[in-house]
């Protein structure tokens, strides 16, 4: 900021009055301009204000207090409402093509009634749940790939910048595949270290008032210059990007961050929802896409997702201020249905108390419990054993199927060499005895004998009677032999995977993954006054025991036992 203060008011000591007039009425017909303003901090802000204050310059704030705030002390958009006379206020949303949608983005954005929401939304399938993080990834990543070879522009908020370079390698090649891009003379690469490609919509991350480029604005590559430049255009602008800056300051924009697909419009838009989520990253998320956007969440049925939503619809990203904090607690405990008059609400706190001590235990124990269950079984995840089972059964199919057709060729190529040394012998057998049919009375007897040797050695090498063919008989003898336990170490080592993959299964089976406990819920004003009186009972019933009972008044020494 001291730079621009330098520029906009000159340097008193060095100018003449007449010249300072000139730049302050000039300064004074100067609007200063600031998009995005919500993510704004306060530092820079003030230091705005001052300059605009001092050169009489105009300032005008733009943006979506909904949005993603500053990293650091925010809350500018806010305290500038609250500054100004007449703030004004857009609400009419063009952006999607689904005016109904364009309705639940307003209530997204104002945050009432976040679970009627959640059901509006998955009913027409703006929310996917999945049982797996694989399961919402691959969901995702292939829908990226679907859009990008039909030529859509899609925008992936993710919530790390290496899920970021996978999708974004993932899009580039099927955009490569479909002939969207093509491949430059020159290979050049962004900060993610992917090429860059013809055609390819990169990022800008750094302003640059000599390139007119600033942080995160979207372009589409038109050249790859031999120098390693780059040349980009976007709505009738364009610009060429010097090589270092490219390598420094660019990178591929299919997929980003949460931060980095703000202020993005694309046809469609992918957002993840998880426990850790914010109300900003999920509005953010859900309103980039003109065609269609989806929410993906994991969870194990629908409750726990909506439990997810909600609980992101109330949860906030960085500091907007002490207006915004008064204006959350308020939305917060709207819709909250306090304790009827003759609840005792010592007692009601006691049971919520217990009640969420017990769940905590037993979410302890089962998490112990899963960590010994994957030890037992490598590789398998206990909390989707499903899908590990069902990988299993279709290895073990797999290894059943190349077990028999292995036999099958075995038995086949044993069968054949034992029939084709079969006819090769009868037919000796059948020469020496046309010989002793033909011959000279002299040589008859010989003859004779040759065959009768011929028929000998026959019915010994093949322990059987010569006859044209083996009978089949002998033929299945030859096949049992053929895959006999030891024969064929090949054979034998796939049998030994496919016990494997039948005892593993078979301990699936008989050991089960342990399952998650149920977090407690509120019920109806009457279910919750019939869970008291249960407490009461219960805790009587307690008191009660210790007082009759000796081993429950007194604990009891703990004992170890000593290994002699």
């Amino acid at each position: 900021m001291p730079g621009l203060h330098g520029r906009l008011l000159g340097h008193e000591g060095h100018a003449d009055g007449e010249r300072l007039n000139r730049r302050r009425a000039q300064a004074a017909s100067t609007q200063i301009v600031i998009d995005e303003a919500g993510m704004l901090d306060q530092d820079p802000a003030h230091a705005l204000v001052t300059i605009a204050d001092e050169t009489g310059a105009g300032a005008a704030l733009i943006g979506d207090r909904a949005q993603l705030p500053a990293v650091s002390r925010g809350g500018v958009l806010d305290l500038a409402v609250a500054a100004s006379p007449r703030p004004i206020d857009l609400t009419e949303v063009h952006r999607f093509k689904d005016k109904e949608y364009a309705k639940l983005t307003i209530a997204m954005r104002d945050r009432h009634e976040p679970g009627k929401l959640f059901d509006q939304l998955h009913e027409r399938g703006s929310i996917t749940i999945h049982a797996t993080d694989a399961e919402a990834w691959t969901a995702i990543s292939t829908d990226v790939v679907r859009k990008a070879e039909a030529g859509a522009t899609v925008a992936v908020a993710v919530t790390s910048n290496d899920a970021a370079t996978q999708l974004n390698s993932l899009a580039q090649d099927a955009r490569a595949r479909a002939g969207h891009t093509r491949t430059p003379a020159v290979e050049v690469a962004g900060s993610d270290g992917l090429n860059i490609r013809v055609g390819d919509r990169i990022m800008t991350r750094s302003n640059d008032k000599d390139l007119r480029v600033a942080n995160r604005d979207t372009w589409t590559v038109t050249r790859v210059h031999r120098d390693g430049s780059v040349t980009v255009k976007e709505r009738g602008r364009k610009t060429r990007l010097p090589a270092k800056y490219v390598e420094e300051h660019t990178h591929l924009a299919y997929a980003s961050t949460e931060y980095g697909v703000q202020g993005a419009t694309v046809d469609f838009a992918h957002g993840i929802v998880t426990d850790s989520s914010s109300a900003q990253a999920v509005y953010v998320s859900a309103t980039r896409g003109r065609e269609h956007n989806t929410l993906h969440l994991v969870a194990g049925d629908v409750d726990e997702a909506r439990s997810i939503f909600t609980g992101a619809l109330r949860r906030e990203s960085g500091d907007r201020g002490v207006e915004a904090a008064r204006e959350n607690i308020t939305r917060d405990l709207h819709g909250i249905v306090l304790p009827a008059p003759g609840v005792d609400l010592k007692v009601r706190a006691e049971r919520l108390t217990t009640t969420e001590r017990v769940y905590t235990a037993r979410v302890r124990e089962w998490e112990l419990a899963t960590a010994n269950w994957e030890k037992r079984h490598p590789g398998i995840s206990a909390t989707d054993p499903g899908v590990s089972v069902a990988a299993l059964e279709r290895e073990h199919q797999a290894a059943i199927t190349d077990v028999a057709r292995l036999e099958h060729d075995k038995q086949a190529a044993v069968v054949e060499a034992h029939t084709t040394s079969w006819e090769r012998d009868y037919a000796a057998v059948d020469q020496a005895r046309v010989s002793a049919v033909d011959a000279p009375v002299f040589r008859r007897r010989s003859a004779q004998e040759a065959h009768e040797n011929a028929r000998r050695d026959f019915t010994a090498k093949h322990g059987h009677e010569p006859t044209p063919q083996p009978p089949e008989q002998l033929r299945d003898t030859w096949r049992r032999a053929a895959t006999a336990p030891g024969r064929d170490e090949r054979l034998e080592a796939d049998r030994r995977h496919v016990d494997e993959r039948r005892k593993k299964l078979e301990h699936l089976q008989r050991d089960p993954a342990p399952t998650r406990p149920t977090a407690p819920t509120p019920g109806t004003p009457a279910q919750e006054r019939a869970k008291d009186a249960q407490y009461l009972q219960d805790r009587k019933q307690l008191e009660q025991r210790r007082t009759t009972s000796p081993e429950i008044r007194r604990p009891r020494t703990p004992t170890r036992s000593i290994e002699r």
